[in-house]
């Protein structure tokens, strides 16, 4: 018998028009995976024909490092790759629980829960798993040519596939199989903000510059600017964009004294131009913490890949001057007279999400990563001074499933077929309370 099969999905959970740049259908992880497997041929309800059908969602990993020659960049010195089971969850059916079925067709609806946390193994102790988030859907490809004399390149690949596989199985012989690729991103709770000082020379979030008079060149003050990490970028199936708002601050602290007429001053104005870049971090050895960049640049088992998703463009309005605490950190604390006193100024800016694909959400785990930062250039338009600064604001992206559905925690993990949901409810809970430090977090 030549059996077909034809494996329809329910179009994903994002069903607006933004394309994806692989063509998969997108399913996020609370929302589940759905759809219907059809089997088709001659006398497939006959005597004889096949007895059953098995419908599995995979997904797996693998990470390819090479060094280069410093001499010859293009020589491969050699290659290190690292592979991990994501997924194997599995759904038999017989041909008599098929919905329609007659002697030339049967269908199968499916439906798997997607878990939000797996156990893979620890390659840095053997018979030991780490617990961590399921990766989003990954294909990156980098090639980071250093033109350091002493220092090698690297090049290599990360991808994070999904598929669906439908396979018509007779007397235990699989005699027709099909395969569909499916875009799989994680539903995950929100984090807490990024402790800067946790990735050195990475952000910044303030800058600080003296204003000086234009023919003498004396100093008349110092101009400084804050923000602070914003809400995360955040699409869901129910729109199709996603913005976030970021507060803009700026603190003037005159010397010599001239404040006088300060809050009767003209109105300070602001272009920004911003970009949103994302960093992908690959990895060939498990990690159980978020790398640097200063790591990826060192070591020879990490490296990164970034990329810009959207660049934006606007023109602010600062609201009046207003007398201000000074505040530690941002200035000198001297004790508070006429002539050290502060002065600020607020303004909001809305930073909408205008690239032509999903871009994948921030996630972490042992073998690859991702983080996204929002470069900011700002001219500052005051006094006649056109005043420049550069911050490095870490924002994140995250997906949002439909209200209805129900986020599962750990249900999957890199274990034999046929092992129970109790069995593996309970290794996990061992895992979570034997391993000696904290999950992949980003802090």
């Amino acid at each position: 018998m030549n059996a077909k099969i034809e494996i329809i999905f329910n179009d994903g959970s994002m069903q607006h028009p933004r394309p994806r740049g692989d063509g998969f259908p997108l399913f996020l992880g609370d929302d589940g995976v759905d759809g219907t497997v059809v089997v088709s041929g001659p006398d497939l309800g006959a005597a004889g024909g096949p007895d059953s059908l098995k419908i599995t969602l995979e997904g797996d990993l693998l990470n390819v490092i090479s060094l280069m020659d410093v001499d010859w960049p293009s020589s491969e010195l050699y290659r290190m790759q690292m592979g991990q089971k994501l997924l194997h969850l599995t759904d038999n059916r017989v041909l008599q629980d098929s919905n329609g079925a007659d002697n030339a067709a049967a269908s199968f609806p499916f439906h798997f829960d997607i878990p939000r946390q797996i156990l893979t193994p620890n390659g840095l102790k053997p018979g030991t798993d780490l617990v961590q988030s399921l990766p989003s859907s990954v294909h990156v490809s980098f090639d980071n040519c250093n033109y350091n004399p002493h220092h090698h390149g690297c090049r290599g690949k990360s991808n994070v596939n999904y598929r669906l596989r439908a396979q018509v199985v007779k007397a235990g012989n699989i005699i027709a199989e099909a395969a569909r690729p499916i875009s799989l991103y994680p539903t995950l709770q929100k984090e807490p903000p990024v402790c800067t000082s946790d990735f050195p020379g990475e952000y910044a979030l303030s800058a600080s510059k003296t204003i000086r008079t234009f023919l003498t060149f004396r100093r008349m003050g110092v101009l400084c600017i804050e923000t602070s990490e914003p809400s995360p970028f955040e699409f869901h199936s129910m729109k199709d964009d996603a913005s976030t708002t970021i507060n803009i601050r700026l603190r003037y602290r005159p010397i010599h004294g001239h404040v006088d007429g300060i809050e009767s001053l003209k109105p300070v104005y602001a272009t920004v131009n911003s970009k949103l870049q994302s960093t992908t971090f690959v990895s060939v050895v498990p990690r159980q913490r978020l790398p640097t960049c200063e790591e990826a640049d060192k070591s020879p088992f990490v490296t990164k890949h970034c990329s810009t998703h959207m660049r934006h463009k606007r023109k602010l309005r600062f609201a009046p001057w207003r007398q201000a605490v000074s505040k530690e950190g941002t200035f000198n604390r001297d004790p508070p007279s006429a002539a050290n006193q502060e002065w600020e100024s607020e303004a909001t800016l809305v930073v909408e999400y205008t690239g032509d694909d999903y871009p994948e959400p921030t996630f972490m785990s042992s073998l690859v990563s991702r983080r996204y930062t929002l470069h900011m250039h700002v001219e500052v338009e005051w006094l006649g001074h056109h005043t420049t600064f550069e911050l490095q604001v870490p924002v994140q992206v995250r997906y949002k499933s439909k209200p209805s559905s129900r986020p599962q925690e750990v249900l999957q993990s890199s274990v034999d077929e046929g092992t129970t949901l109790q069995e593996l409810s309970d290794r996990v809970d061992t895992e979570l309370q034997l391993r000696d430090g904290p999950p992949i977090y980003v802090a």
